[in-house]
Formats: structure tokens, C-alpha cells, sequence
């Protein structure tokens, strides 16, 4: 009865921390928004890139990890009948652009620096961009969408005219993504379109509780595209979770935003001296993997589609069905941690790209390239096997001429 008596209070509680139109957003006054964009990469000119500029991720940044997650970064070999000083999963650091400028936009006025350019190159030819921008500070709500957005919209088809601090100009940004990842991609046609770009977004947050205009924000913010995502999000379908009372964390398939708010009578001294270093480097780590996993089965999918629409050969559907088997062995897992913060957002995110759908359709698939592979291979046993009757009835038909012969 006691517990009964409490309820409504709990009930009341719970619904106060899990509803966002509870955060009430002022200023932005620290954030950064990193772009992902996976693609194919050309392994011959991976294995030429300088040894000096491949980073090796710190123990310190993997020590939560479980063993077997850790797989991810650093003990796959590119070759295993060929040893390499180069071992995949490998991340390689780009300084060379340290910021860009849109040089005619009216709201863009500052220069936006690159704090970080990386390449994770993962095994089998996938490999992932991470571009990270540092925003200005101060920002209002408003302002931060059009960063976000105008730094996100790799599609969008009017003229950006962006300079980078390496003097080069390109028209669009899309040119500019592209050129990041040219070196290393092959002259055929990359898997992953434009369209699978992601981003990541930090923000450090100030509040007033008379001010409530966070789901105006959240909404759009979860808007990839404004040219492609026409309908407003409702406030059902923003998946949501919360770490700690002024930790929240938003997402939807392409996009990721943790927010800190620094709450008056409060302890900010996490958002205010580890927040940024913790979801940039430790749990960021936390969604490349998920987003890894994504694109790889998303890239068997094709690979086993485009061998349907092929010739039926059975040395490439071998390789795809080992691939497969080789990716659910070890590429996949429903834990990647102790540590119950990493590991609550690892299973957000599968959540978010719907990764347990998308392995139960990759099953099917493996399913159906072993009835393919049996089909084939009877097939072919027919075939050899009509051969043989048949060159055994010539032989037969010889033999028999040749007894006639010498009968006369």
C-alpha cells in the first residue's frame, strides 16, 4: 500500500525527466557537429598512405571495451597469407585542412575550423570519413539548425562557395566531401550514394525554465534534410534517452545529438571539463561501430543482389555467403561493454538503425545463397554426370564398331 501511495509521485517524476519539452534550451554556448560518410576504398592505395599519418587509438579510449569489440581497432590483418605493417581497422588523421569558409553566406561570417579529419578504414573495403567542425560559441537555437543544417545537406543543390584554409574553392560542399576521400576510392562506382551521410552533434546547452522552445528545436534538428524530410517528426517518434539527470541524448537513423545542460543550484563540473572529451572520443567510438555495422551489412546486401541480377557463378556466391558468415561470426554482437553508459547507447543506436531487422534480412539472404550454391553444384553434377554417360556411351559405340570390324 505504501508503494501504491507513491506511485502518482513516481509516475509524475518519470514523466517530468523523460519529457523533452521539459529542456528548455537558451543559449548554445559550446558545440561541434562531426559528418560521417562511409564509402569503398581502393585497398592498393590504402597500403601506399604514410605509416606516420595512421593514429592509433589510445588503450585509454578502448579500456571499456570487451575483448572481443575491440577487434574493431586494430588486430584484423589486410591480408592474412600476407603480413603487414598496416593492420585493419586503421584510422588515418587528415591535417592538412584545418578550416573552411562559405565565403557568400550572410549568417556564416566566421570561419569554421576542422578540430579533426579522420579515415577509419575498416576490413573489406569499407572505410568510414569523419569530419568534426567546432561551432562558434554563444549560439541560439536558431543559428546552430543552420549549421547543422548547411554542414549536413550534401545534397543540396544550390551553390555553397566554400574556401578551405588549403586555399582550394569548390562550388558545393558535396565537392569538397568527395575530394576528402578521393585518394583512396577506386574508379568504380561507390556503393554508398550521398544520401548516406550522417551526422553527430554535441552541444552544451544553458537553460531558463520560462523558456520553453526545445521541441521547435529538436524537430528540425532530427531533420536530415529539409529538402528530403518534409514532415515534422512528432514528438512519439523522437527516440530519446537519458544518461544522467542533465545528460540527454536524441537520434533518429542519420542523426545523433547529446546535449549537456547546465542547470543553476547544479553540478556541472562533467559538462563543463568532461563532456566533450568523453562523447568525442570514448562514445564516439561507441556509434562508429554501430554505424559500421550498418554499412556493412547494407553492403552485403547489395553485393548478394547485385550477384542475383549477375550469372550464376559460383566462386562469387561463395565469397558473398563466407562474407556473410564471417560478418554474424564476428562482426556483430548485442553487448560491447561493462560500462552500462557505452553499452545503453550501443543498443540506442542498433535500435535506431534497426540493425536486428536488417540482420534477420541478411540471414535470408545467406539462406538463399546456400539453396543457390546447392542448386548449382547439382546442377553441375548433372551436367558431369550426362557427360560422362554420354562420352561412356561413345566408348561403348566405338568399341562396338571396332568388334564388328574385326569380326570381317
Amino acid at each position: 500500500m505504501l508503494l501504491l501511495s507513491y506511485l502518482p509521485w513516481l509516475l509524475g517524476y518519470l514523466d517530468n525527466i523523460m519529457n523533452i519539452k521539459n529542456i528548455n534550451l537558451t543559449t548554445i554556448s559550446n558545440s561541434s557537429i562531426t559528418i560521417l560518410y562511409p564509402f569503398e576504398y581502393d585497398k592498393d592505395k590504402v597500403l601506399r598512405i604514410d605509416t606516420k599519418k595512421i593514429v592509433k587509438l589510445k588503450n585509454e579510449t578502448l579500456k571499456d571495451f570487451l575483448p572481443y569489440t575491440k577487434n574493431f581497432f586494430g588486430t584484423y590483418h589486410f591480408e592474412e597469407n600476407k603480413p603487414s605493417n598496416i593492420i585493419f581497422p586503421m584510422v588515418y588523421a587528415n591535417d592538412k585542412i584545418t578550416s573552411i569558409d562559405f565565403i557568400k553566406d550572410k549568417k556564416i561570417i566566421d570561419t569554421i575550423s576542422l578540430s579533426d579529419t579522420c579515415i577509419y578504414f575498416f576490413e573489406k573495403s569499407i572505410a568510414i570519413l569523419a569530419v568534426r567542425y567546432d561551432i562558434p560559441e554563444n549560439l541560439s537555437n536558431e543559428d546552430f539548425l543552420y549549421y547543422h543544417q548547411k554542414l549536413s545537406m550534401i545534397e543540396k543543390r544550390s551553390k555553397q562557395n566554400i574556401i578551405t584554409s588549403t586555399k582550394n574553392e569548390y562550388k558545393y560542399y558535396y565537392e569538397f566531401i568527395d575530394s576528402l576521400v578521393a585518394p583512396y576510392t577506386n574508379n568504380t562506382a561507390n556503393i554508398f550514394s550521398r544520401s548516406n551521410l550522417y551526422t553527430y552533434n554535441l552541444l552544451v546547452a544553458n537553460t531558463n525554465e520560462k523558456d520553453n522552445n526545445t521541441q521547435s528545436f529538436i524537430e528540425p534538428l532530427l531533420q536530415y534534410r529539409n529538402t528530403l524530410d518534409t514532415i515534422s517528426i512528432n514528438q512519439t517518434d523522437i527516440s530519446y534517452i537519458q544518461q544522467v539527470s542533465n545528460i540527454h541524448t536524441f537520434a533518429n537513423e542519420n542523426v545523433v545529438a547529446h546535449i549537456g545542460i547546465r542547470k543553476e543550484n547544479s553540478n556541472n563540473n562533467f559538462i563543463n571539463n568532461e563532456f566533450f572529451n568523453k562523447y568525442q572520443n570514448n562514445h564516439f567510438l561507441t556509434y562508429l561501430i554501430t554505424l559500421y555495422q550498418t554499412c556493412k551489412i547494407e553492403q552485403l546486401i547489395i553485393k548478394a543482389f547485385l550477384e542475383e541480377d549477375a550469372d550464376k557463378d559460383l566462386k562469387n556466391i561463395r565469397e558473398i555467403k563466407s562474407e556473410i558468415l564471417h560478418f554474424i561470426a564476428n562482426g556483430d554482437f548485442t553487448k560491447i561493454s561493462n560500462n552500462s553508459i557505452r553499452n545503453n547507447l550501443y543498443k540506442f543506436y542498433r535500435n535506431n538503425f534497426e540493425i536486428k531487422n536488417m540482420l534477420n534480412e541478411i540471414q535470408t539472404i545467406s539462406d538463399k545463397l546456400s539453396n543457390e550454391l546447392e542448386t548449382i553444384i547439382q546442377d553441375k553434377k548433372a551436367t558431369s554426370d550426362e557427360k560422362r554417360n554420354l562420352f561412356i556411351g561413345i566408348i561403348g559405340v566405338v568399341l562396338a564398331v571396332i568388334q564388328i570390324y574385326q569380326a570381317f
